[in-house]
């Protein structure tokens, strides 16, 4: 399952089948750089580089990733270096209803079961002290930066276990590049949308 499924599982009200959050089809097209990233479509430049300004999205790879999602995200990237916001803006409007369909094919939308299992995860890394995944840790990072920490976990945790959720959420962006371009990319483009509204 991609990060971005992932994502939009836990955004999902599982009774209403509503996506939550304001900034959410932005995250979900972060989540699916992410993918794209992990996959090694695509890489975010670097301050130095001599062929590329810093901070783009550069497509390096475009053949076929077997995954329509990903490779229609993909063809949407191709062609220029993009910054970041730029490249989620590109996605933004395209990623939710073929991601939504496909998790409802899975049988995964809706799916009570599917929603626990990531919450279990999510609950082992952030209260237990579990090390993620990559992926894991990339949801973590979008989370975070949507403000859905602790309040994702769906406990009534006490003031000194959402603090830790926070700080631990905080580390894991400190120490794993997936979680903190996830954070960064999402809280960038939330910024940018905020003022220009």
């Amino acid at each position: 399952m991609l990060v971005a499924e992932k994502l939009l599982l836990l955004l999902t009200d599982t009774e209403t089948g509503r996506v939550r959050g304001q900034f959410a089809d932005r995250a979900l097209a972060g989540a699916l750089l992410m993918d794209l990233s992990f996959r090694g479509r695509i890489r975010v430049t670097e301050k130095g580089e001599r062929s590329h300004r810093p901070n783009r999205v550069v497509v390096v790879n475009d053949a076929p990733t077997d995954d329509a999602v990903l490779d229609a995200a993909l063809a949407r990237l191709a062609g220029a270096e993009r910054r970041m916001q730029s490249a989620v803006g590109r996605l933004a409007g395209q990623v939710r209803t073929p991601l939504r369909e496909r998790l409802i094919a899975a049988g995964a939308a809706g799916d009570r079961a599917a929603t626990q299992d990531l919450l279990t995860t999510l609950r082992q890394v952030l209260l237990d002290g579990a090390e993620p995944d990559t992926d894991t840790a990339a949801l973590i990072g979008a989370l975070a930066a949507l403000g859905r920490l602790p309040g994702i976990l769906g406990e009534r945790l006490p003031r000194e276990q959402k603090r830790a959720v926070r700080q631990r959420a905080s580390e894991l962006r400190q120490q794993n590049w997936a979680a903190d371009a996830a954070y960064r990319s999402i809280v960038a483009t939330n910024a940018i949308i905020a003022g220009g509204a």
